[in-house]
């Protein structure tokens, strides 16, 4: 299924016979108990349990299609300091990351919550998601950002190697 995110909803468009399916094969978000009608959806990434995240400027949701149930994580919820998740990325090994206005979190499936990673002064705005060769490399308003995936899995720890103005980066910071 291709997904077309916009601010009303989405709609789900089947490639293999060219339909479009709407009204009762596929809610509009606007009809969903939990969604916000005036959040843009920016990014989409299905997760290994089948589940969609939805990233808007509101919040971060992860929605079942099947039974149109909508699990919303918000600044409402403890540990969740963000205004909205900006980005989704499934990595390799099937985890999910999202960058978002204060930082990268990923969710755990063993709590079914989200974790933020720390990133000190440099914490701020990810706008962008993309692994290479084992790395995990986000697009900061102020530089990159690369997370060595292998020793994330083999330490559980987080450490980010951090590149800006100072290492020729040419960001769009001030």
């Amino acid at each position: 299924l291709l997904f077309l995110g916009n601010q009303s909803g989405f709609l789900t468009v089947d490639a293999d016979n060219k339909r479009k399916y709407y009204g009762s094969s596929v809610k509009w978000l606007s009809e969903i108990e939990n969604w916000d009608p005036g959040s843009f959806i920016i990014d989409i990434e299905k997760d290994e349990e089948g589940f969609y995240w939805l990233a808007s400027w509101a919040k971060l949701s992860r929605f079942n299609l099947e039974t149109g149930e909508m699990t919303v994580f918000d600044q409402s919820q403890e540990g969740i300091d963000f205004r909205g998740a900006v980005c989704i990325y499934k990595d390799s090994r099937g985890k999910i990351w999202i960058g978002t206005t204060a930082g990268l979190y990923c969710y755990d499936y063993g709590t079914a919550k989200l974790t933020k990673h720390e990133m000190g002064e440099r914490e701020g705005t990810v706008s962008s998601l993309i692994e290479s060769k084992g790395l995990l490399f986000l697009g900061m308003q102020k530089g990159l950002a690369v997370l060595n995936l292998e020793k994330y899995y083999e330490s559980g720890q987080t450490r980010f190697d951090f590149y800006d103005k100072s290492h020729g980066f040419s960001g769009i910071e001030s």
